[in-house]
């Protein structure tokens, strides 16, 4: 199945590349435009998947398999849309413009399913006055639908991830609807619990170990800090002004904090040592810097 599946996406996306867009046209010449290519490929992908797959373990299992993949394309597509904003003038309809009712967007972030720590994650957005809003993020995930196959998936388990958004952000041209360019700030904070699985060695004292066994014990995580961000908010269908999109890019800083319930007092455990880059529970001693990025797709109401 999953020759047929490569076979099958391969063919979608020769399809995508070639096909004509049928809505640009410059000098009798039709062209793509970078948002209706990268729509089209994901759409056809998304068919073949569909078709291919019917059942949620094999789905699991193939988007683990190709999780660098679509984080590529997700990447892409904020590129994308990026280039599409450009290109986006506002509506002139004064009705649209002034519409109180349109005060309110609700989100979602995509690109929080392919975090490490990923989460399924949903935001809400209020827009006072003609230049301030506030937004408010919440997210959960869990070990089973972790993408990213890892070698120590065997050290932690019953994973489970909590993380929430504070932003205040600053429209820089006046609005009464939350579209535009803007400035941000905005604190983080995440909790990540999970068991851990050591060693232990018993009966050293007088020499070689008798014997080792296992020792599990709760772990978590704390992450928290602040980004300064600047981004746009712009409708992803000219004529519709209630489906949104939102990219941002950030720097700030994180700081990350590891509490163990259990400490075993013996100086044959086998855990964790010093801080590395590749152990996402290893101890950090100072703030890190740390760069936001992202897009996510919203309704206003």
């Amino acid at each position: 199945m999953k020759h047929r599946l490569v076979e099958d996406l391969g063919k979608a996306t020769n399809r995508c590349f070639t096909t004509p867009n049928p809505l640009i046209k410059q000098g009798g010449d039709l062209k793509k435009s970078p948002f209706w290519l990268a729509t089209s490929c994901f759409r056809r992908g998304l068919g073949v998947v569909k078709r291919q797959l019917f059942d949620t373990t094999q789905l699991t299992r193939w988007l683990r398999h190709n999780a660098v993949f679509f984080s590529a394309a997700l990447l892409v597509w904020i590129v994308a849309l990026g280039v599409r904003a450009q290109s986006i003038q506002p509506l002139p309809n004064p009705e649209i413009l002034n519409d109180p009712a349109r005060r309110w967007v609700v989100k979602f972030a995509p690109l929080s399913l392919f975090d490490p720590d990923n989460t399924i994650q949903f935001g809400i957005e209020r827009l006072f006055g003609q230049h301030n809003a506030v937004q408010f993020e919440g997210g959960y995930g869990f070990q089973g639908m972790n993408l990213w196959q890892s070698s120590q998936n065997t050290r932690y388990s019953h994973k489970e991830v909590w993380r929430s958004r504070v932003e205040w952000r600053y429209y820089l041209n006046k609005t009464d609807r939350p579209i535009g360019r803007y400035i941000a700030v905005e604190g983080f904070y995440k909790q990540v619990n999970v068991r851990e699985s050591g060693t232990l060695g018993v009966g050293c004292t007088t020499g070689p170990c008798q014997y080792y066994q296992l020792f599990t014990t709760p772990l978590q995580k704390f992450v928290w800090g602040g980004h300064v961000k600047y981004g746009r908010q712009f409708p992803l269908i000219r004529d519709n002004n209630r489906l949104l999109a939102d990219i941002y890019l950030g720097l700030g800083f994180r700081v990350r904090q590891i509490e163990r319930f259990q400490e075993p007092n013996n100086q044959f455990y086998y855990g964790p040592g010093n801080f590395t880059l590749f152990d996402a529970f290893s101890p950090t001693p100072y703030a890190l810097i740390s760069v936001a990025y992202g897009a996510k797709i919203g309704y206003a109401f």
